[in-house]
């Protein structure tokens, strides 16, 4: 029965074997497969080799591929076979095929210097007498096996059939995906489907940009995905840990070390601004009454003497653990009842003149004043750019007001 559909199609001219099993040959066209990607494109072409002689006149197939792996490794690769088809049988092509790459091979190169090649062979017989080593390997090649087929499907513009359960199984197929992609330069198509696929794992990406935000930066960077970089480098930004040196290696691997040492010094500017402002600014120009002048000047005394012990613990600028603490203590007037109560005892109490509770009263309707001009410096601070995840912020949420904008992303043009 006719088929014109993937994986075969009545037209196609190009045969591809993805394994041993015969379910595993695709029947693609290649005006398709060089339009997406360069490989192909390259590799279709008949100055892939000297030998132009590769498939018989009477054949509608024009090309052979098959995917191939190293005698021991898991890394697949698409080898074009070169040489008329019924010149060789099956098993002696599996002992003497050669893996090309676009990188390496030249027109008319010779395979003095390739490597032996193997297909995927799906395991037959009792599993328990391979070897654990030999287990992870198959399973491996079995992977590649599917990432091809995936990889093949998008370049007809067909969704990758992905786990739909959860980011997190759908994780490995997508790396996978990914990365086959950019060794057959076909990136672009690729990751339009996996985005679209990702889409339904809004919040647990999100999750995932505040918790495990190296790796989804390396993802959207790898995608080009402009609305997962930018949650992923606010919520970075505005870390605790990047105070530290540990991710700059990395940053660097993924060419956007600049862009986060740029931010992230903006970043810290911006509180110590704050903090500055909240040291002068918090003043008894606050306390409008001028008959209780005394209790404004201690509760302005009171005000410095906390935000100082706050910044001293590492909190605010400090970028501790709990660094953000500050500023939502700030935001909730959630100072220290006690502590205010022993500041104003220490200075106001008398041996049998103990306060009374009109004073306690007039200073802390002082207090809650500057609290209140405290609150409106810090609220752009409190001000966030991501995407909520849970519905509500903690006290000990990183702060997430820094901006990314399109022209931050690493993949887009400059100079417009």
């Amino acid at each position: 029965m006719s088929k014109n559909a993937f994986p075969h199609f009545d037209d196609g001219d190009v045969q591809i074997r993805l394994s041993r099993d015969d379910k595993d040959v695709y029947i693609l066209q290649s005006f398709i497969l060089g339009l997406h990607s360069s490989f192909f494109k390259a590799s279709l072409s008949e100055r892939w080799t000297g030998n132009t002689e590769v498939i018989s006149a009477s054949s509608k197939i024009k090309w052979r591929y098959e995917l191939r792996f190293e005698e021991k490794g898991a890394d697949g690769i698409l080898v074009r076979q070169v040489g008329t088809p019924h010149s060789c049988t099956h098993s002696h092509i599996l002992k003497t095929c050669y893996m090309l790459t676009v990188r390496d091979a030249q027109p008319g190169q010779s395979s003095d210097n390739m490597t032996t090649t193997l297909l995927y062979s799906k395991l037959e017989g009792p599993v328990h007498q391979l070897s654990r080593t030999g287990l992870l390997l198959n399973e491996q090649r079995s992977n590649a096996v599917a990432a091809h087929k995936q990889l093949l499907g998008a370049l007809y513009h067909l969704p990758p059939a992905l786990s739909t359960e959860s980011f997190a199984k759908a994780r490995p197929s997508i790396n996978a995906l990914l990365e086959i992609s950019k060794m057959y330069e076909c990136a672009s198509i690729v990751t339009t489907q996996v985005e679209k696929h990702l889409l339904q794992f809004s919040t647990e990406i999100l999750a995932a940009c505040t918790w495990d935000f190296f790796p989804m930066l390396k993802l959207s960077t790898e995608m080009r995905c402009d609305w997962m970089f930018k949650e992923a480098m606010i919520r970075l930004i505005g870390h605790h840990e990047m105070k530290t040196t540990r991710y700059r290696a990395k940053f660097d691997s993924l060419g956007i070390r600049e862009l986060i040492d740029r931010k992230h010094a903006a970043f810290v500017n911006t509180l110590r601004d704050a903090e500055y402002r909240l040291f002068l600014e918090v003043d008894t120009d606050v306390c409008k009454s001028k008959a209780d002048h005394k209790y404004a000047v201690l509760a302005v005394a009171y005000f410095r003497k906390w935000l100082k012990q706050q910044i001293n613990a590492g909190n605010g600028s400090g970028l501790d653990v709990e660094y953000a603490k500050l500023y939502h203590l700030i935001r909730y007037h959630a100072s220290d009842q006690e502590d205010m109560l022993q500041f104003l005892t220490e200075i106001l109490s008398r041996p049998g003149r103990p306060l009374t509770q009109d004073i306690v009263h007039i200073f802390e309707s002082h207090v809650q004043r500057l609290f209140q001009a405290a609150r409106n410096i810090v609220a752009p601070l409190l001000v966030s750019n991501a995407k909520d995840v849970w519905g509500y912020r903690s006290l000990f949420a990183p702060l997430t007001f820094t901006v990314i904008t399109d022209h931050d992303l690493p993949w887009k043009d400059k100079s417009l």
